[in-house]
């Protein structure tokens, strides 16, 4: 059910695009991408700002925007988001300094939309870089990755890794493939240990192959690198990573055989060996990698667009996390051209696609959000977003989900006599029979969505060590309850809170000495009202 539709008409009503989103989790939204910042045409100028905003998730209403005009008020083009457990605010791009392209990273205020800090990377070779994904740790720091232009004047990969407080450069890893040509990082995920993993393509004597590399997150020396060549020795590329809780990394990318195929791979976290291959053909032998999410119990899903003979169709399959069996496959049939761009998974295992349709007749794009059961792949449910304008444009570029299960989607759309605006959808979770999960302990915190009444709860430090200290209002004459669960839904911990005679604030003492490194479940129970709040543990 479509909760909020946000649009953002930037002051020159102009192109307006939202390229990554992220959720904290007090259900703040966030959204980044650009926004064009001139509306005076100069031959040679591009005019792009980064454009950062947030949301209130409940009503959609903007809490505010912010925008980054590099030093040569040229072309700033933001690409990724992060928010870190505590609600700071990272954004990283592209942008120009006059003679060339450099890697942006900026961290925003979460209250204000204030720039914290900026810091900007120029490569040895003063060439362009450029940044394609971003993420951080427990403890709220940093990794970016990217390209970076060499001295011979070839793109390597670029991963960066930043202290939060200030934005100083803890490390610059810079890998150069075998064939000292082309090398393109696409996608980044960070471990709980602090480890950076990133996936692209890099050129080898046999073209392109998938590169992944395993960076030591304290020092961003590499643990390891994996390459995989597919059959017909092309152009392979890894396109999108993910990790499981213990840190093994799933690949997904596009790799030629008979046609273009879509190739899975699992690595070993400590050891870079590969555990599991698998490729899908298509029924046309025409299929492109668009994401992969994996789930609390390491179970892989992957989404691409497919060519069916006829039309371009989404497909998305699920792999058993241990083995790399399929487990199923779905097409969305339709007579309409749809292509996926986004994939998530929720903490009760739902699977959620976006992209867009495509009216054949009219040539009119649509967003498209689909929600699939994690047991059988059936679709629960479907939702469409077509904007205002006469002319249909719209385009959902990414997604994410919060921990109730309520979907974010964002992208571009043509507004009523404007060119496109950022358009951004919160879906809420619909409880239907295809949101049943086989994680029992997880099941029985799915009873309140997002329109339960909830109430305030702090948690510092967050992360914790040792211990921390839970705030929370007190509500008259009702008893409270704190359940504590671990990431695979296993409750660890019960507090029995008593009854309170009065309102008031009160505080917990939270002992974490027990729980391992990891990332916890914290739901406050108190008569007919609760509270969720994920921390964080790290030793």
């Amino acid at each position: 059910m479509e909760a909020w539709v946000s649009r953002y008409d930037g002051p020159n009503h102009s192109s307006d695009e939202g390229r990554d989103i992220a959720v904290d989790l007090a259900g703040n939204v966030y959204v980044t991408g650009y926004t064009v910042s001139s509306s005076v045409f100069v031959p040679g100028g591009v005019f792009n700002d980064f454009l950062t905003i947030k949301y209130d998730g409940r009503t959609g209403q903007a809490l505010w925007v912010a925008r980054y005009n590099g030093p040569a008020n040229d072309y700033d083009v933001a690409r990724a988001i992060a928010v870190d457990l505590v609600g700071n605010v990272y954004v990283t791009g592209v942008s120009s300094d006059g003679n060339d392209e450099d890697l942006v990273t900026i961290r925003y205020d979460q209250y204000t939309g204030q720039e914290k800090w900026i810091a900007r990377y120029n490569g040895a070779g003063n060439g362009e870089e450029t940044a394609t994904d971003i993420d951080v740790d427990l403890v709220g720091n940093v990794y970016v990755t990217g390209t970076t232009t060499n001295l011979s004047g070839n793109s390597d990969y670029l991963t960066l890794k930043y202290e939060p407080r200030r934005g100083r450069q803890v490390w610059a890893a810079v890998y150069n493939g075998p064939a000292n040509a082309l090398d393109l990082a696409w996608a980044l995920a960070v471990d709980l240990a602090g480890n950076a993993y990133v996936t692209g393509a890099s050129f080898s004597d046999t073209e392109g192959d998938f590169a992944t590399i395993k960076y030591d997150g304290r020092t961003g020396q590499p643990r390891w690198v994996a390459r995989y060549n597919g059959p017909a020795n092309g152009y392979d590329a890894g396109w999108d990573i993910a990790l499981d809780l213990a840190g093994n990394a799933y690949v997904t990318g596009f790799s030629p055989h008979t046609g273009q195929n879509m190739a899975t791979l699992k690595y070993d976290g400590r050891t870079g060996q590969q555990l599991w291959l698998a490729r899908y053909n298509g029924v046309a032998n025409n299929v492109t990698a668009r994401g992969v999410a994996v789930d609390l119990a390491g179970n892989a899903y992957v989404t691409g667009s497919s060519f069916n003979g006829t039309t371009d169709e989404i497909v998305t399959l699920k792999y058993d996390g241990r083995t790399g069996q399929e487990r199923w496959l779905t097409r969305y049939l339709s007579p309409e051209r749809t292509s996926s761009n986004d994939i998530a998974v929720d903490f009760y295992g739902n699977v959620y696609v976006t992209g867009y349709t495509v009216d054949s007749r009219s040539n009119n794009f649509d967003y498209l959000t689909l929600q699939y059961d994690q047991q059988s792949g059936q679709l629960g449910w479907q939702a469409r977003y077509d904007g205002p304008a006469s002319r249909s444009l719209e385009v959902a570029m990414a997604m994410t989900v919060d921990i109730y299960g309520n979907t974010y989607v964002t992208g571009f759309s043509p507004g009523p006599g404007t060119d496109l605006d950022v358009a951004t959808v919160k879906y809420l979770r619909e409880p239907s029979p295809c949101l049943t999960t086989t994680f029992s302990n997880l099941s029985s915190l799915a009873g309140q969505n997002d329109a339960s009444p909830r109430l305030p709860v702090k948690a510092f430090p967050n992360p914790a060590r040792d211990q921390t200290t839970l705030q929370f209002q007190r509500t008259s004459a009702a008893s409270a309850q704190l359940l504590i669960y671990n990431a695979r839904g296993s409750l660890v911990q019960t507090h029995n809170l008593g009854i309170n005679t009065s309102e008031g604030v009160q505080t917990v003492q939270l002992s974490t000495a027990d729980l391992p490194n990891g990332v916890y479940l914290c739901r406050l129970i108190q008569g007919k009202t609760t509270e969720t709040i994920r921390i964080g543990v790290q030793k």
